[in-house]
């Protein structure tokens, strides 16, 4: 795997790429936003719901605005019970392109504090509907 990832798939592969697909700053800041947000309500409904990995093979990034499409998601049974699966070491994982291009301050900030912003809401829901 590292020699794979020196050789054929740098660590800054996504980075660069977005870096001269995204000439302004603001593009740039916008993208890496989108992408962020869209990791952090996946990575989210893929540990609460019990659903399978979320692995780079099933993301698809639209290259224009950063929203990330899953092709799919199973509910994760364990063989054997024929339960939910909710014994994970890790809930979720970010490919090391992908924690390059969000860096460790966007880990720390925007996709921790989106994860929380959802979970706050599937615990304290406000149903309250504004008149039109």
């Amino acid at each position: 795997v590292v020699s794979t990832q020196s050789t054929m798939v740098p660590r800054t592969m996504l980075r660069e790429w977005a870096t001269a697909t995204f000439q302004s700053a603001t593009d740039y800041w916008t993208f890496r936003k989108v992408i962020t947000l869209q990791l952090a309500l996946a990575g989210f409904v893929e540990y609460v719901l019990h659903l399978s990995r979320l692995n780079p093979d099933i993301q698809y990034i639209h290259q224009d605005s950063g929203l990330i499409n899953v092709a799919y998601f199973k509910f994760d049974v364990d063989d054997v019970s024929g339960e939910l699966d909710s014994n994970r070491p890790v809930p979720f994982r970010l490919t090391p392109n992908l924690t390059e291009l969000i860096t460790s301050v966007g880990v720390a900030g925007p996709l921790t504090a989106s994860m929380i912003a959802a979970a706050r809401c599937l615990v304290h829901p406000s149903f309250k509907s504004r008149p039109c």
